[in-house]
């Protein structure tokens, strides 16, 4: 079950990333993601009202950590994607987001089956493959202080993920909404006033069908994450969402008819053998 969740939950986000690149080419990428969190905040208010639950002041302080985790993360991914040589370094960046809650569950004493160890292996190559897009590999490599940024952006997106994970199974609703909540109270003077102090928010984005798109699936890819690692183990559910890319990238051909890299074959043959492996194991 983690891994249908987790699978359903990565195409939720791909699917966000597709509508919110095509959104984001008319109106600020900034703005678009505020607007696209606000929507989403209003959708998950209905999750805690179809399921309500108490939320203890611990797992406040995680969920704030954890948006503001989140809305840093973004904020260096599009820095990272403006550098140049995309390709590799949003590559390394989903691998980050991918092996620091892999690292935490080891470090908190969780041990896999050989079958999900090898099957998250090959996950993580399939993620490095799938995160790939048009960029120099060699020009990338020869900065690495580019490099390092997208590690450290991969990685505050992973304690993010690795943060929502733990929430208690009876808190994670609520939580979720916190995580919301302090993700746009982190993005909103960004918005105004930091990375682009020329494009105000356009709040008619809100009425936008692809930031509402954008806004609904990621509000669902949120919870479906909570639910695949509080099935079974976050070490898997977060190798499994980040294949996301992938999905994102079936929609631009099907869609945009963009041409498939030799990268993003091998990561799609790569992710079904990983997928094969973790739901045997």
């Amino acid at each position: 079950m983690d891994v249908l969740l987790g699978l359903v939950s990565a195409l939720c986000f791909g699917a966000g990333d597709f509508t919110g690149g095509l959104a984001s080419r008319k109106a600020s990428a900034i703005a678009v993601t505020l607007a696209s969190q606000l929507i989403a905040v209003a959708f998950i208010v209905g999750f805690v009202v179809l399921v309500p639950s108490a939320i203890s002041v611990e797992t406040v302080a995680i969920a704030v950590g954890a948006g503001v985790c989140q809305a840093l993360g973004l904020v260096l991914l599009y820095r990272v994607l403006a550098l140049g040589a995309m390709g590799i370094l949003t590559a390394v960046t989903a691998v980050m987001a991918a092996l620091v809650p892999l690292v935490w569950t080891f470090v908190n004493g969780e041990r896999l089956t050989l079958m999900s160890s090898l099957g998250i292996t090959i996950g993580l190559v399939a993620v490095f493959f799938a995160g790939q897009g048009p960029g120099d590999v060699h020009d990338a490599i020869a900065h690495r202080r580019h490099l390092a940024l997208a590690a450290t952006g991969g990685a505050i997106f992973g304690v993010s993920n690795a943060f929502v994970g733990n929430f208690p199974t009876d808190e994670g609703t609520g939580a979720l909404l916190v995580v919301r909540l302090a993700a746009i109270a982190f993005l909103l003077p960004l918005a105004f006033y930091g990375l682009d102090r020329t494009v105000p928010v356009p709040w008619s984005l809100l009425k936008g069908p692809l930031v509402v798109l954008t806004g609904v699936t990621t509000a669902l890819g949120g919870p479906l994450f909570f639910w695949a690692a509080d099935a079974g183990s976050l070490a898997v559910a977060a190798v499994v969402v980040g294949l996301a890319p992938l999905a994102t990238t079936v929609l631009a051909r099907s869609f945009l008819r963009q041409h498939l890299t030799r990268a993003h074959v091998i990561g799609l043959g790569l992710g079904f053998v990983s997928v094969s492996l973790l739901v045997v194991g």
